[in-house]
């Protein structure tokens, strides 16, 4: 109750006659110490207790209705009694708890979102269910970027005003007129807080199964009802970019820009890792996976012993997991994605809006219809990577993307000259130039 009385305060501040009594040993807060935002979660080093707030946010758009924030700045403050501190005695530990505080205020706050009232861990789809029943939106803890530091709160206090989740990631949005149509686009990325680091030190999966670089990504278009505030229609499609899901990694290396890559085979030499990781995809997202793989073919690259390994595993696990769960569907295309790009771009964006085209029935899009209700579910998931989960699988999700804008467009009667193509069903890439960069 204590903790929930000076995070309460700290949020509602506006101005500099903050006061909180005591509880207990805890003397809270006597005197002002910022405007907050938001509380972010309660860290703990060696010694002491912290509180750690946001002090400067920036809106970034609304979305159904409710406003969006980017966190710029945060304040860590101890909150437990000084007296009792270390950092206030001679003590062995004081030099180590300085040190650990020093390291903690380096973190950055860049791509860090959150929301008052909307979960922004949970998909659009999951969202509007929810809404329609009349229910709150379950949050997704592997998307919440301070869980640990509000672990400690979880089921134990009333204190729904202090937990406020935040993602780490990127949202953008951008208002388009089709015809006589408001339209707005948008992508949501969220980045999983497990088995991550830096690039070259966390590849491949982790022994819970959970890939390094995993992020889920959400493409939206919502419609405008005319001349109102309210929305006539929401199309989303959420798409997965993780690391290949077998143990690797790379040789020691000091400077070399491309290590070379080295697969662990003694670690997981029944891919129980790997179905593992294809397991939580499935609960996760539901009965189908489609896998896009965008490493290099090409014999003398260590890539492609990587992706010959991965395609491998991927149909012995395809053929398993079909046979004890029929419903269930492992899909794997293999695309050399430079063996294209550096003959034929056009060639590229073509394949794979037509791989969208292919396999879209298999996984479908969140459809959602402001008289007639959801008209359409996502039961299934794309699955892409290539090796470090950057440009090609940003290239390959605008394409996908394109192609979801352009079944938007299709069902919603919307009729603009040249905008789709006809072959492939995809818009032109340029709308989405923009959210993908």
């Amino acid at each position: 109750e204590a903790f929930k009385n000076v995070a309460l305060s700290l949020r509602n501040t506006s101005d500099n006659n903050l006061i909180v009594g005591e509880s207990n040993s805890f003397i809270l807060v006597k005197y002002f110490v910022a405007k907050s935002y938001g509380i972010i979660g309660f860290p703990k080093f060696l010694d002491g207790n912290y509180i750690y707030f946001i002090t400067k946010k920036e809106l970034v758009c609304t979305l159904l209705g409710e406003q969006i924030y980017r966190v710029l700045e945060a304040k860590i403050e101890m909150i437990l009694n000084q007296d009792l501190s270390c950092l206030y005695q001679i003590s062995s530990v004081k030099a180590q708890e300085i040190k650990y505080l020093e390291y903690f205020n380096y973190l950055d706050h860049t791509y860090f979102y959150f929301s008052y009232e909307i979960d922004l861990t949970s998909t659009l789809q999951s969202t509007v269910q929810s809404s329609l029943k009349s229910e709150q939106s379950k949050s997704i803890s592997g998307f919440i970027w301070n869980t640990f530091l509000l672990y400690p709160f979880y089921n134990k206090v009333s204190c729904d005003e202090l937990i406020l989740p935040i993602i780490q990631g990127y949202i953008g949005i951008s208002v388009l007129r089709l015809g006589l149509k408001d339209i707005t686009i948008g992508v949501i990325s969220r980045r999983s807080r497990f088995n991550v680091g830096m690039r070259f030190l966390k590849r491949g999966l982790n022994k819970n199964g959970q890939a390094a670089n995993h992020v889920e990504t959400e493409f939206f278009v919502l419609e405008q009802i005319p001349f109102q505030s309210a929305l006539a229609s929401i199309h989303s499609f959420v798409m997965l970019r993780a690391s290949v899901p077998l143990v690797w990694g790379h040789e020691k290396f000091k400077i070399s820009p491309k290590p070379k890559i080295v697969l662990d085979y003694t670690k997981d030499p029944k891919n129980e890792l790997t179905a593992r990781h294809f397991e939580q995809i499935y609960e996760t997202y539901g009965e189908t996976i489609c896998n896009l793989n965008l490493v290099k073919k090409v014999e003398k690259s260590t890539e492609s012993a990587l992706g010959r390994e991965y395609k491998k595993v991927a149909e012995t696990l395809s053929t398993k997991i079909s046979t004890i769960k029929p419903d269930r569907r492992l899909l794997f295309k293999w695309f050399d994605f430079f063996s294209v790009y550096n003959k034929n771009e056009k060639q590229l964006i073509r394949f794979l809006q037509n791989f969208a085209k292919i396999n879209i029935d298999n996984v479908n899009i969140f459809r959602y219809d402001c008289y007639q209700g959801i008209q359409s579910l996502q039961n299934g998931v794309f699955r892409i990577n290539c090796v470090d989960c950057l440009d090609r699988t940003n290239n390959a999700m605008a394409c996908i993307s394109s192609f979801v804008f352009g079944q938007f467009i299709k069902s919603r009667g919307i009729d603009v000259d040249g905008i789709v193509d006809e072959s492939t069903g995809a818009v032109k890439n340029e709308l989405l130039s923009i959210l993908f960069e």
